[in-house]
């Protein structure tokens, strides 16, 4: 049997039990710390800590209201993901799953920032 871990800010016991009905292992997004060793599963969803969004399902998005954890505006669905990609410049493998999208997203947002850093640097020579 799979496991299925479901993250949320605050139990509220609704949404909990609905979670369960649907196979999930409900956590609380707010004891999770950086750093902190993740719990192997084979399915996140909901309010998604960075580290687990290797186990997000393709199809759904990070969090409900589109936001990651932090609150940043990074993209959470394969939709948004092929969007932001897109108009950064990158190809787009066929058939890629989310965690290659969200890989080369990042890879590309850390490399464009890196290179910002380098022309400040030179243009304070």
């Amino acid at each position: 049997m799979a496991k299925k871990l479901y993250f949320m800010y605050g139990l509220d016991p609704a949404k909990v039990q609905e979670a369960e009905s649907k196979g999930y292992l409900v956590r609380d997004v707010s004891m999770y710390r950086d750093g902190d060793s993740i719990e192997l599963c084979d399915e996140a969803a909901g309010e998604v800590p960075e580290p687990y969004k290797q186990f997000v399902r393709q199809d759904e998005a990070v969090s409900d209201t589109g936001k990651n954890a932090e609150g940043s505006s990074t993209p959470n669905t394969v939709k948004e993901l092929n969007e932001a990609l897109l108009k950064l410049g990158v190809e787009i493998p066929p058939a890629a799953k989310k965690a290659e999208l969200l890989a080369l997203y990042q890879q590309h947002t850390q490399s464009q920032n890196a290179g910002d850093g380098e022309q400040n640097d030179h243009g304070a020579e």
